[in-house]
């Protein structure tokens, strides 16, 4: 875990920031070796030290560069060779020597999780950049003095360099869980620089830049895929510390966290490094189907030091919440904060210093859904009946009905469709809110045009969507992955941790969404290609489980029952704060529902998203935005 700020303004040459102090305090958990600064001709640099009795001067290259980072390079060792450095060379150095052997290309020789800042002093220019997925935040705000970039949005409106108010189409955008475009935030002058993306100041002017796109390679068939994934995923673990004493792992119970803890507790036998520590929370099974004997399952497969957190009287979605504000800068997206943040500490009291998680093997893996609109277009249409008879067998279900929805919707049969449609006189109406977006006031929806918005998402997942490769590249595309790696990086920094995704190696990436269809989905099997691949190494009753736990029954309950004064002081002690944006007596009408079942997670949304708006509006100065 590190961090940094990065500052370049004309008004530094005469006045120091007037918010610097206050900006440093919030940056200060991600530097628990303290600060290292340096300033140069209109620039303020600020790094957290990664070893403890650092100086505090932050290091200047021979070559005049000053390197600020937030790095885990997964290709490190490579790179030291490379470049002539020695073993203990740290990540500043690396990238320095980086920067000065390739210039701006250097960020294309970089593999693993880094966000990072170059000020060139030769050259009066900063070079900066972010991964390849966005798994490090990065952002930044611009004027017309200068600007400003840090890991973290806090310290940014903090410092007050520049105007930092919220913006209220991103607030109504929350509400509708409508994600924004991939460089906005909540605050319109605060950007995020997006993933595989390059951030050059020189001259008085900003230039960024894509690196790099996601791609399928060409060649790659099914043939050897399960080995390869096996072999893939493996180095992803190891090259993250999966090995190493002071790393420990999310086991949730599920197929992917289960991997990455089995994969650990695998590569420390035979070594005199201690069995990999585990955490999970696991629910009381009235409220939800316990993970428990598949936990203890992959903790009797290999050897694991496993710490289990009951969590028996259930979640609090609520009660915790004005310190994830904190954590996140404003209005959070995990309905399941407590049970991350549970996890964090624990694993934080245990020693550790870093943490695995699990997060990223849908989206990398692939549920391949998208494969029956492949053979639907590609009028493999007795395939079809097979994947589809084979899909629904496992739920008890008919497999006419979805079939034939599948024929009606198939490329082939598009032009008829439309046909039809017109001669019906069916229209899509864009102007009226979506399902999910009931409680919403619809002048709301209609101020900030969101019409638009849901139309241009609808449609490019359906542009994306007819094709398993396609559609695979859309998804690791989306601004949905880096968000959420951006909320469980500042979780676990609050917790004193970094989190690693070991299903989120570029590598193993580029080669899952290059697999076709039916290693992806086969005979009812979703993620196939990982299930093969963990043949050994999981459990069966894990490897070929086919349920998740789902979380909207235990939410439910948390609001209706443990979080019901903080649901009471908002929709009906205090609706003043939120009747601006959504309608009370609808999110009222939703939470009564919530008490009998069945519960429908539009419902669990809508209550949870209008009472975080609340506490947020409650704790800010003037109630409002």
């Amino acid at each position: 875990m590190s961090g940094f700020l990065a500052i370049c303004d004309e008004r530094l040459l005469t006045v120091p920031p007037v918010g610097l102090d206050a900006a440093l305090a919030a940056l200060s958990h991600r530097a628990p070796f303290g600060i290292q600064t340096a300033e140069w001709a209109g620039f303020v640099l600020v790094g957290a030290a990664r070893r403890a009795g650092s100086p505090r001067e932050l290091p200047t290259s021979p070559s005049g560069l000053s390197v600020l980072e937030d790095c885990f390079l997964t290709n490190a060792p490579e790179l030291r060779s490379r470049l002539g450095l020695t073993s203990h060379a740290d990540i500043g150095e690396i990238l320095a020597a980086a920067y000065d052997a390739w210039g701006d290309a250097c960020v294309e020789q970089l593999d693993g999780d880094f966000a990072f800042v170059v000020l060139d002093r030769r050259n009066n220019r900063v070079f900066a950049a972010r991964d390849h997925l966005g798994v490090r935040p990065f952002y930044y705000q611009a004027g017309k003095t200068g600007w400003a970039a840090c890991s973290e949005i806090r310290p940014l409106i903090a410092l007050g360099l520049f105007e930092s108010h919220v913006s209220e189409r991103s607030v109504a955008e929350y509400l509708l869980s409508l994600p924004p475009p991939a460089s906005a935030t909540f605050y319109p002058s605060v950007k995020r620089l997006e993933p595989a993306h390059i951030f050059v100041s020189e001259q008085n002017a900003i230039t960024m830049r894509r690196y790099w796109t996601l791609e399928a390679q060409p060649g790659v068939t099914g043939e050897g895929a399960d080995q390869r994934v096996r072999e893939l995923l493996i180095d992803a673990v190891a090259r993250r510390g999966g090995g190493e004493a002071e790393t420990g792992c999310i086991l949730s119970g599920g197929l992917d966290s289960t991997s990455i803890s089995c994969i650990a507790a695998r590569l420390r036998i035979g070594t005199d490094v201690p069995a990999v520590k585990t955490f999970s929370v696991v629910l009381d099974a009235d409220v939800a189907p316990s993970e428990r004997p598949f936990i203890e399952e992959a903790g009797r497969t290999f050897p694991m030091d496993q710490t289990v957190i009951p969590l028996d009287q259930g979640i609090h979605p609520l009660r915790d919440l004005p310190d994830r504000f904190v954590d996140q800068s404003g209005l959070t997206t995990a309905i399941n904060h407590q049970v991350l943040s549970l996890v964090h500490q624990a694993a934080k009291q245990s020693g550790c210093t870093v943490i695995l998680d699990g997060f990223g093997g849908d989206e990398t893996i692939s549920h391949g859904d998208a494969r029956f609109n492949e053979l639907a277009d590609q009028l493999k249409w007795i395939s079809l009946w097979r994947e589809v008879s084979a899909a629904v067998r496992v739920y008890d279900r008919k497999a006419l009905p979805p079939y034939i929805a599948m024929l009606k919707q198939s490329r082939p049969l598009a032009p008829l469709r439309t046909a039809v449609r017109a001669l019906r006189g069916k229209r899509d109406d864009p102007s009226q809110l979506p399902p999910w977006g009931f409680f919403v006031r619809p002048d709301v929806f209609e101020r900030f045009s969101l019409s638009d918005r849901v139309i241009e998402l609808d449609r490019e997942a359906t542009q994306a969507g007819r094709h398993t490769r396609d559609k695979h590249i859309f998804t690791l595309a989306q601004p949905f992955l880096s968000y959420t790696t951006e909320l469980i990086a500042h979780a676990s920094a609050r917790s004193g941790l970094e989190s690693r995704f070991p299903f989120l190696d570029r590598r193993l990436v580029e080669y899952c969404v290059s697999l076709p269809g039916d290693q992806k989905l086969a005979g009812s099997w979703t993620r196939l290609v990982l299930r093969r691949a963990m043949e050994g190494i999981l459990p069966p009753s894990v490897q070929w489980r086919r349920d998740k736990t789902d979380f909207t029954h235990a939410v439910s309950r948390g609001l209706t029952v443990f979080d019901k004064p903080i649901v009471q002081s908002i929709l009906y002690d205090r609706p003043q704060l939120v009747e601006p944006y959504v309608d009370v007596g609808k999110v009222r009408e939703a939470y009564e529902r919530l008490k009998n079942p069945p519960v429908r997670g539009t419902d669990v949304q809508a209550v949870w998203r209008t009472c975080a708006l609340g506490l947020w509006l409650a704790e800010r100065p003037d109630r409002r935005l």
